[in-house]
């Protein structure tokens, strides 16, 4: 993928975005899966196809009059901030509703080639986020980020782990998070990162690049 930049507003070229995700696995215990931070949406793959019903109006994604489509920031950042942003409420939901847990949910970083039809400025993060980025009709995840710290107690992590099965959207899941040494017994199964990026193609770490 080339880092290009779209020119006129649209674009069919590869466009590189960042954005946040909550990163599982399938029900194989190998296939990632992906969702956004912010709403509840139905999981995707490392490549996908958006799609959109929105009212019952079937239309192909990004359409000038809805907001469909695969969302990514243009600056990473803006990326690594909204993240955290994104972190620290989900702390402090934990704290509201569980006060004895000291659980802090992860989140990942995804560096995305946006591709096909790809839109500028049109990214609705929601209030406080100015709208700005990409939308696109398909992505193509090629790098997973993690922040690098225990999702327990917030040292430094040691471990990618898939966590207790959930459902999203009537898919069953293993949500991952990392862990340092102590609490990696929070995690169900340790992930080998080296044998899951092959099988997805794709990197994944267990800390944010330096950039």
């Amino acid at each position: 993928m080339s880092e290009l930049h779209v020119v006129g507003g649209v674009s069919t070229d590869w466009i590189i975005g960042w954005k946040t995700a909550n990163v599982a696995l399938a029900s194989d215990l190998r296939t990632l899966r992906f969702s956004p931070a912010a709403i509840s949406s139905s999981a995707y793959g490392v490549d996908a196809l958006a799609s959109c019903r929105m009212f019952g109006d079937i239309h192909t994604a990004p359409h000038d009059s809805c907001k469909c489509g695969f969302n990514s920031w243009n600056e990473y950042d803006t990326a690594v901030s909204y993240m955290k942003f994104h972190q620290a409420m989900r702390v402090g939901y934990a704290f509201r509703y569980y006060p004895r847990s000291v659980f802090r949910l992860s989140l990942a970083l995804l560096r995305v080639g946006m591709y096909d039809e790809v839109v500028e400025g049109t990214l609705d993060a929601g209030t406080g986020w100015e709208k700005w980025g990409f939308r696109a009709s398909r992505q193509l995840v090629s790098d997973v980020f993690f922040d690098g710290k225990c999702a327990a107690c917030n040292a430094k992590a040691r471990y990618v782990c898939a966590t207790a099965k959930t459902r999203i959207n009537d898919e069953e899941l293993y949500p991952l998070a990392t862990f340092c040494a102590k609490h990696a017994a929070y995690g169900h199964y340790i992930l080998q990162l080296p044998a899951l990026s092959r099988h997805n193609d794709i990197g994944i770490y267990r800390e944010l690049p330096s950039e």
